[in-house]
């Protein structure tokens, strides 16, 4: 079989074995070649950990994922392979440094060493998918500092202009005496070998001078020219790891199959969601109308997970992925009032057509709404009347006595701090006289004067208007003959003229018993 046969079934072979995520094949420039990324899997939660500098001191930080950037291989293959020679690479990673995969590099040219004329991609691929991590002893923590450090560096000399002859920086050394110093180097070929070169450029006053090192022979760097570290543009490192981690095991869930707890069917994960909080799932259709009724309702604060004894809620942002955009609106506007009900320093506009969240002055009685003007007292909550006390409210007056007889001193004093000391003080005087008159008098049926029994019979005679009436029943009595109401078995108040009648009750007038006797 010739080479390009040979080249043509391998790639058709890893086309089958490997999704078009992982693997994908291309020409260029009349050479076979092709792309793999190598997603790599994780036994349990990788510890990722880098330092950063606060403030002038250096912190420790450290975060958890399940899932890593693929390390990716991309490969062309020259006419004489298998036979010859092996497949020209790079080697790309965000997450390692370019020592480490300078490593891996020297890795796979040891595989194709021991399999040399042999087709090598698929031992390669293998390797990159399954053992990269035990090879590098990366188990249970991966340090990226050294990574950022160089990510920053070459996020800095994208900034500055590339130099002349195609010499393009590298990093800024910053050595101290001297300005704008740059290390930048190069490839030259010197008598058919090939050496890598470093150079220094400093400028002081205006004047620029290059310093060019000892070239070093290639084949004598740590690094590997095929190794590249792949630059985060327009994101740290740390955030890409964890978007990408995100992303994966967003992915992943979407593709499992989960019974749901509310109605016990098994869906799709796409169709469910996860509670962020407590990590419980359910079918999207039973939480969104979990959701609507509650919202509707106006139990904004009741959206719990819906786990039995789980009181973990659900965060806004999966409530906006589920209701309407209508009932969302609500669902916020409720929430943010809620919100701003238990805080001590917001009131609400009075007047009705307003409403507005006002923030209040420590110590101050009068409140200002930036939105109608309205100014006004914050305990009355009427037009702001300055230093004179707040008015009662009609209906409230016996709520508020209530509620001063039964408070604390540090509550009194804030009663009488809005109402006024002798304002409160009437008021209680005043509700307490007439609740006593309410429990020990009776209105007078014809002039509703407040008529008090101290003693006697039940026959009254109102002392303004002189209308005799019933105390028990309050029944007019005709005045020829006022104890026909007590005699008649057919009155209500029949034999009940002495209902109530105590025996200590003083007895210095009897002209009342003799009158009755003389009617019987």
């Amino acid at each position: 079989m010739s080479d390009l046969e040979s080249q043509k079934d391998e790639l058709l072979a890893l086309e089958s074995i490997y999704t078009r995520d992982e693997f994908q094949v291309f020409e260029e420039e009349g050479l076979s070649g092709g792309k793999f990324a190598a997603l790599l899997t994780l036994p349990s939660p990788l510890r990722v950990s880098y330092e950063e500098q606060q403030d002038g001191n250096i912190t420790e930080k450290k975060f958890h994922v399940r899932f890593l950037p693929p390390v990716v291989l991309q490969f062309s293959l020259p006419t004489n392979y298998p036979s010859v020679s092996p497949p020209s690479f790079t080697l790309s990673c965000s997450w390692l440094n370019r020592k480490t995969l300078s490593q891996v590099c020297r890795k796979l040219d040891e595989i194709w060493n021991e399999n040399q004329g042999m087709e090598v991609l698929y031992n390669w691929t293998q390797f990159l998918k399954e053992e990269i991590l035990t090879y590098l002893d990366i188990d249970k923590e991966l340090d990226i500092t050294n990574v950022l450090h160089h990510s920053a560096g070459c996020q800095n000399n994208m900034k500055r202009n590339a130099k002349p002859n195609g010499i393009r920086p590298t990093k800024v050394l910053g050595k101290s005496g001297q300005d704008n110093i740059e290390s930048f180097g190069g490839k030259i070929f010197d008598k058919g070998v090939e050496y890598e070169y470093t150079c220094e450029e400093s400028e002081t006053e205006g004047r620029v001078n290059i310093a060019c090192h000892e070239k070093i022979p290639i084949q004598n760097l740590v690094n590997d020219k095929r190794a590249v570290v792949e630059v985060c543009r327009g994101t740290s490192l740390v955030d890409l790891l964890k978007e990408h981690d995100e992303q994966q095991t967003k992915d992943l869930f979407n593709k499992e199959i989960i019974s749901c707890q509310i109605c016990f069917q098994e869906k799709l994960g796409q169709l469910c969601v996860r509670f962020d909080s407590c990590g419980h799932v359910f079918c999207k259709e039973c939480v969104t109308e979990y959701f609507e009724v509650q919202i509707k309702d106006g139990n904004v604060h009741s959206l719990n997970c819906p786990e039995h004894d789980c009181k973990k809620q659900a965060l806004p942002s999966l409530v906006k992925d589920l209701v309407s955009p209508e009932l969302f609106a609500r669902y916020d506007s409720v929430l943010l009032s809620s919100t701003l009900d238990t805080l001590t320093d917001i009131i609400y506009c009075p007047r009705s057509f307003c409403q507005y969240p006002v923030t209040l002055e420590a110590g101050e009685k009068m409140a200002h709404c930036p939105n109608c003007e309205y100014v006004f007292c914050v305990y009355c909550k009427m037009v702001y009347h300055g230093v004179a006390p707040c008015q009662f409210k009609s209906g409230l007056q016996k709520q508020l006595v209530k509620q001063y007889q039964n408070a604390g001193d540090e509550e009194r004093a804030q009663l009488e701090q809005k109402y006024g000391k002798k304002q409160i003080q009437n008021l209680v005087d005043t509700c307490m006289s007439e609740t006593w008159i309410t429990d020990n008098s009776q209105s007078c049926p014809t002039c509703l004067s407040a008529i008090e029994k101290s003693q006697g019979c039940n026959k009254m005679v109102c002392w303004k208007c002189n209308t005799m009436f019933c105390w028990l029943c309050k029944t007019r009595l005709n005045p020829s003959a006022p104890y026909l109401h007590f005699n008649s078995p057919n009155s209500p108040c029949y034999n009940l003229l002495f209902q109530g009648v105590h025996d200590d009750d003083d007895g210095d007038d009897d002209g009342w018993i003799l009158e009755y006797v003389d009617v019987l």
